[in-house]
């Protein structure tokens, strides 16, 4: 990705803590898949986004893996936590963005049985609230082209992802990203 050197010059002449998100590519499904079944990869993108940290002197970094299949659940989780290991030797915070789930049941719409099997299924909420020194829950998208019309992030779905992830993340781990629309 790319940094916007005045922005960072700002952040760090206020104090604030700089941690860039750090995605998988396009949020291609296949390869992530691939990414996460290459321990090699894995090692040289930790091991550059370590340097990345070093040389700009960033707090750490916020992990945005999305579009990934529940089926890679445990990849994903072995993954991160050899990130969040690599990170923290070396002082730095490790985050997780999240899609979020409202419960832990089977999902009652398509809509929602969709979401779960391509981008909510993946997270382990408990390995990664332990890992995590925050977990950013990404509570947008309650509704949108292939749903009926409501808000992105209404009250009670917020409510719901909360307390949802309240049963495996502590509340002080918690991030609540909201839509700016």
């Amino acid at each position: 990705g790319a940094q916007n050197p005045q922005m960072i010059k700002i952040a760090k002449a206020s104090h604030i803590k700089i941690m860039p998100l750090v995605g998988n590519s396009q949020f291609d499904r296949k390869l992530t898949h691939t990414f996460l079944s290459d321990t090699l990869a894995q090692d040289r993108a930790i091991q550059s986004i370590l340097q990345l940290c070093k040389q700009n002197h960033f707090d750490g970094v916020q992990i945005d893996f999305e579009n990934m299949s529940f089926l890679d659940r445990d990849a994903f989780t072995r993954f991160y936590q050899k990130i969040a290991n690599a990170l923290h030797q070396n002082g730095f915070q490790v985050a997780i963005a999240i899609v979020p789930m409202l419960t832990g049941d089977a999902p009652a719409t398509d809509y929602l049985k969709g979401r779960y099997k391509y981008w909510s299924g993946v997270y382990d909420y408990a390995a990664l609230g332990k890992i995590s020194d925050f977990v950013t829950l990404m509570a947008y998208d309650q509704h949108g082209g292939i749903t009926t019309p409501g808000p992105m992030a209404g009250i009670t779905w917020d409510e719901a992802i909360v307390k949802y992830a309240l049963n495996s993340i502590p509340a002080d781990k918690i991030s609540l990203g909201i839509p700016w629309h």
